[in-house]
């Protein structure tokens, strides 16, 4: 599935959660346009991961998206900041032409429908369609 997926996503948007530990060690094609939304008292995926029955490890979110700052080189510093609404958003540029977008909101495990339709048009406008 690993060397599909590039050829098949143009964006992962990502409202909770991040990727279970241990994160893979490669992931083929090119760097991604991330819009990761997350609330900062979400209890259920928070923001440092946590562990679940002794056994599996949710990841810690800023660690995932070092992850893949990191993957062809240094990592950028963020480029922008922006409060957009109840988000407070910080884009950092990829070093093979990506973008990762972390916005918090204060809330919980909760996703509203605005928060998605700004990630496609944030896709929309980074991919210039």
């Amino acid at each position: 599935a690993r060397e599909i997926v590039p050829q098949l996503l143009a964006i992962d948007c990502w409202f909770v959660g991040t990727f279970w530990r241990p994160q893979p060690e490669d992931c083929p094609g090119s760097d991604p346009f991330i819009s990761y939304v997350h609330g900062t008292a979400d209890k259920t995926f928070p923001l440092t991961g946590r562990l679940i029955r002794g056994k599996w490890h949710q990841g810690d979110t800023r660690h995932a998206i070092g992850y893949f700052l990191g993957r062809h080189g240094p990592a950028a510093p963020v480029a922008s900041r922006s409060d957009e609404g109840r988000l407070q958003c910080e884009r950092t540029p990829t070093a093979e032409g990506g973008e990762i977008e972390l916005c918090l909101h204060e809330g919980g495990h909760s996703v509203r429908t605005e928060w998605i339709e700004r990630g496609w048009n944030r896709l929309a406008a980074f991919k210039g369609w």
